[in-house]
């Protein structure tokens, strides 16, 4: 994975290592279909990961417990993916791609600010959710900054 280890109980899901082109070409597409708006009940956690990557509903439960960090009963699919994404296995440019995609929202292919400072806040809250000890500081307002 690099400098950032996944949290113990999201390793057990085996999401995390998997394929860019997996994350980006199969489960994010199924993400867009089942939830528009991004947000993911434990429900929809468990279907989609379920259905996608093979994965039984126990240890998908228990990822969503440690992702819901805020204990909303939903996580953000977009630091979801994002997260998943960096730890991916593949090469930088194809995961690169999928960030850009990811934050693309009207398709427009480029990013303005707004974009940009989301791609970051997506990446920085998915990595800080979904890794142990990461050792990611993220001056405060950076987003904001941008």
């Amino acid at each position: 994975y690099g400098l950032a280890e996944p949290t113990a109980v999201l390793e057990r899901t085996g999401l995390p290592g998997a394929r860019i082109e997996v994350v980006a070409g199969v489960w994010w597409p199924r993400l867009r279909a089942r939830a528009p708006h991004f947000g993911l009940g434990a429900g929809a956690f468990v279907a989609l990961f379920g259905a996608a990557a093979g994965v039984e509903a126990a240890p998908l439960k228990a990822a969503f417990r440690s992702l819901d960090v805020e204990g909303r009963g939903v996580v953000d699919g977009l630091a979801v993916f994002a997260a998943l994404a960096l730890l991916a296995r593949g090469r930088l440019e194809a995961k690169a791609a999928f960030l850009f995609d990811l934050v693309d929202l009207p398709r427009c292919g480029r990013l303005e600010r707004p974009a940009l400072a989301l791609l970051l806040d997506r990446c920085v809250s998915g990595i800080l959710c979904a890794c142990a000890a990461c050792g990611l500081h993220v001056p405060p307002g950076l987003t904001d900054a941008i």
